[in-house]
């Protein structure tokens, strides 16, 4: 895997904590809850075996991670680049219609306002003013893959970095976090995590386009 964390500042880093909503709170009553929901959603058996991780792992991923989170973080990113505050809000609003890639969208939504109101003594920044005055109104959610992106931007971060992060810290922290109750040993943690990443690099190089210089 990329060790793409260190190519970000201690105060990114700060702010990106707990990136995804469910990967550092699968152990919590709360997370518990929003994760069964997620996998009625997505037609899926509860994790209670290997196997059944496994096929979560797969279908997150491939229905949810890389055609509509990566999209969404990569969008948020050009939009707070170029300062359209407004397509940003829009983009936000396009979340609240899509339930079929939205399937955790109250615990996104906490997670996504959390990390903005740490940037909030950014708030020199046009686009993120605009964004917050918009949540505070009720026009848009703070998704947790919109407020990454915005973050990715402020700090100035190479996107493609970004994006590959994001997706491989999320599966990671899928897998780490169901170790204990489905009692994984080393070898099938280390496994597992390097199945689930394989080829993202490729995805995030299909999302971005071609370049001199790729991430595998």
């Amino acid at each position: 895997m990329h060790d793409a964390t260190n190519l970000m500042s201690a105060e990114a880093e700060r702010v990106l904590h707990g990136v995804h909503p469910f990967a550092s709170r699968l152990g919590s009553p709360d997370g518990l809850k929003a994760l069964a929901s997620t996998l009625s959603a997505l037609e899926l058996a509860p994790i209670l075996s290997l196997a059944a991780l496994r096929e979560f792992l797969h279908v997150y991923r491939e229905r949810i991670l890389i055609p509509a989170e990566l999209p969404a973080i990569k969008s948020a990113y050009e939009f707070v680049s170029r300062g359209q505050a407004r397509e940003l809000i829009a983009l936000d609003q396009t979340g609240s219609k899509d339930s079929a890639r939205m399937p955790f969208a109250e615990v996104s939504a906490m997670i996504g306002q959390a990390q903005l109101r740490r940037l909030k003594p950014m708030r020199g920044n046009r686009v993120l003013t605009r964004y917050l005055e918009a949540i505070s109104r009720g026009e848009a959610r703070g998704w947790h893959t919109i407020a990454y992106g915005l973050i990715l931007a402020s700090f100035s971060m190479p996107l493609r970095q970004g994006l590959m992060h994001y997706a491989e810290s999320t599966l990671q922290g899928f897998v780490e976090s169901t170790a204990a109750p489905l009692r994984l040993s080393e070898p099938e943690l280390v496994e597992l995590t390097r199945e689930a990443c394989s080829g993202l690099g490729t995805s995030v190089n299909n999302l971005l386009g071609p370049v001199g210089l790729t991430v595998s």
